[in-house]
């Protein structure tokens, strides 16, 4: 089984240019055009790790 080796920085750098276009995105908005699992978690830690180094924030909605 051959599995493509997914970059965690290149994610980073898409997910940058997504939030450069968009001010405000959801967190399913960023993660939903991964075309595999790999591709998911990569860009899923690119979000950890630009959280972790203050370049974007996270919030949270409560709906009534």
């Amino acid at each position: 089984i051959k599995h493509k080796i997914v970059s965690v920085e290149e994610k980073i750098e898409e997910i940058c240019a997504l939030l450069d276009e968009h001010e405000e995105a959801s967190l399913f908005f960023l993660l939903k055009d991964s075309s595999s699992r790999a591709e998911l978690v990569a860009r899923f830690m690119g979000i950890l790790e630009l959280i972790k180094i203050h370049r974007i924030t996270i919030t949270t909605h409560v709906f009534k």
